[in-house]
């Protein structure tokens, strides 16, 4: 049960004057006496149940709600004291906990002002998430096994098969691709390997790379430069992608009036990579021109 509502940690003043107006816009009000008579009910029928507290819910009590105090804590054995407001802190748990909904959504369904108060329902959800991933030694298992299988599958059939690449170990892969090193004729070598981190394979929206933990990262602020690195391995995929970052690029910089030094010298070499990825992979567009002269 990961019910929090009879024992909730103290509320943000900011986040308690937001439920405090929250009040304020309901357009129903239910009489105080007939909310003590659906409390009432609601425990009756909890009694009715017999949802006693066991230990595991002690333990995911504690794991949602860790402000809680050991001597706060509801008795094992005991009838669980419920109350309505929980099913709302249920909600938004279970929500954001399973990835089945984020807080902007939650905020919609609880109709909060500010999205803190949503988050003020779900806290604990982030954490709970990562600390089940981590005891599902299964999954992680799987995850790792899956992540082997794809890097092996991605870098056996670039050497066996004749889709055209891009990038310079692209290049350089098609070249070989008549007398590969023999380690790449055999899927179940290239998933021993991988395993064995000592070859690597890893993906962006971009560019494939097989340069692994070696790389600058340099990537992250300027695409281009991925393109002109050495482990870089470009797929029609990727060209897809670039073909659209081209056209929105040229797009966004035909629109400016007066392109600044450093707008010029930011955009103009990601066209010009993205026109040089699309040139080897055969694709076709429509090349950008200026009056100035590329950096």
């Amino acid at each position: 049960m990961n019910l929090q509502a009879k024992f909730a940690i103290d509320i943000p003043a900011d986040i308690k004057k937001a439920i405090d107006l929250q009040g304020s816009r309901n357009i129903i009000e239910i009489p105080t006496a007939e909310l003590g008579k659906m409390r009432s009910s609601l425990n009756d029928f909890i009694k009715i149940l017999g949802c006693r507290i066991t230990d595991e819910d002690i333990a995911e009590f504690q794991r949602l709600n860790r402000s809680v105090g050991v001597a706060d804590l509801p008795k094992v054995g005991s009838i669980w004291p419920f109350h309505p407001q929980q099913m709302r802190r249920t909600f938004a748990m279970f929500g954001a906990r399973h990835s089945l909904a984020g807080f902007s959504a939650i905020k919609q369904q609880f109709k909060h002002l500010i999205v803190r108060i949503s988050e003020y329902y779900g806290h604990g959800a982030a954490s709970a998430r990562a600390e089940d991933v981590r005891l599902d030694h299964e999954l992680i298992y799987l995850l790792k096994e899956s992540r082997i299988d794809f890097e092996a599958t991605m870098l056996y059939e670039f050497y066996n098969s004749d889709q055209p690449l891009a990038g310079k170990k692209g290049l350089q892969i098609v070249e070989e691709r008549q007398d590969a090193p023999i380690i790449y004729k055999s899927w179940e070598m290239v998933r021993k390997l991988v395993k064995e981190n000592k070859i690597s394979y890893h993906t962006t929206l971009v560019n494939g790379c097989v340069n692994g933990h070696k790389c600058d990262m340099y990537g992250i602020i300027n695409p281009a430069y991925c393109i002109e690195c050495d482990g870089a391995i470009i797929t029609v995929e990727h060209g897809n992608n670039w073909y659209k970052k081209h056209f929105s690029l040229v797009t966004y910089v035909s629109s400016l009036k007066n392109m600044s030094e450093g707008e010029f010298s930011h955009y103009i070499p990601q066209i010009r990579c993205a026109e040089k990825v699309m040139d080897g992979l055969g694709i076709k567009y429509v090349g950008y021109t200026c009056d100035r002269e590329d950096p």
